[in-house]
C-alpha cells in the first residue's frame, strides 16, 4: 500500500532501491508540505527548492520586495534550514530563485541579473525560465505578448547567461536551442 498523505513519498516508495537517484522538486518552497525534508532525509534522494510565495492563485500578489535579489537569497535560506534540520545533506540540496514565481517581470530580470548570489549560497543552482511570461512581454510587438512558442532564442540566451553564473542546469523547452546557444557561447571563451 502506498502512502497517500505525501506524493513525494508515494513516488520514493515505488523507486524502492532507486531513491537516491532521484531528485524531489519541492515547487512550493515547503508552502504545502512541511513534512518535505523528513521524507527527503529519510529516503537520501536530492531535493530541489525553489523560492516561492504563495500558492499559483496568490503568488503574484506577494512581489512585495525591499531587495528582490536579498529577498530571494535570505528565503532560501531559511528554506533550506529544515531541510539541513532533518539531515539532508549539504550536496543534495539544489536551489531555484523560482524565476516567474512571485515576482514582476521587472524583478525577474533583477534576479537573473545577480544569479551569482544565488549560487554563492554553495549549492547548486536549478535555472527556469523557458518561454515564460517576463519573456513574452519582452518581445510583444505593441501590447501583444510574444507567444511562448516562438521565445526559445530568448530563452537560449538566458540559458548561456545561467551557465556564465554558474548555474549546475537549466530548465528549458528546447533542448536542442539552449544547448546550442551554450556550446557556441563556450567555443569563445
Amino acid at each position: 500500500m502506498l502512502s497517500s498523505e505525501n506524493p513525494a513519498r508515494a513516488a520514493l516508495e515505488l523507486a524502492g532501491g532507486r531513491a537516491a537517484q532521484l531528485i524531489i522538486n519541492d515547487i512550493s518552497g515547503l508552502i504545502t508540505d512541511a513534512q518535505m525534508p523528513q521524507v527527503v532525509a529519510e529516503y537520501g534522494c536530492e531535493v530541489i527548492i525553489t523560492h516561492n510565495r504563495g500558492d499559483s492563485d496568490t503568488m503574484q500578489q506577494r512581489t512585495d520586495y525591499d531587495d528582490v535579489v536579498v529577498g530571494v537569497v535570505d528565503e532560501l535560506t531559511k528554506i533550506r534550514q529544515p531541510y539541513l534540520d532533518a539531515g539532508v545533506a549539504f550536496d543534495d540540496i539544489i536551489l531555484d530563485p523560482g524565476i516567474g514565481f512571485a515576482k514582476t517581470h521587472q524583478q525577474n530580470w533583477e534576479l537573473i541579473g545577480s544569479l551569482d548570489r544565488v549560487s554563492l549560497l554553495g549549492h547548486r543552482v536549478l535555472f527556469g525560465a523557458s518561454r515564460k511570461g517576463f519573456l513574452g512581454a519582452l518581445l510583444a510587438e505593441g501590447e501583444t505578448p510574444r507567444p511562448a512558442d516562438q521565445r526559445d532564442a530568448a530563452t537560449a540566451a538566458l540559458s548561456f547567461h545561467a551557465a556564465r553564473a554558474r548555474c549546475w542546469a537549466v530548465r528549458v523547452h528546447n533542448v536542442q536551442a539552449s544547448y546550442d546557444a551554450v556550446r557556441a557561447a563556450a567555443a569563445i571563451s
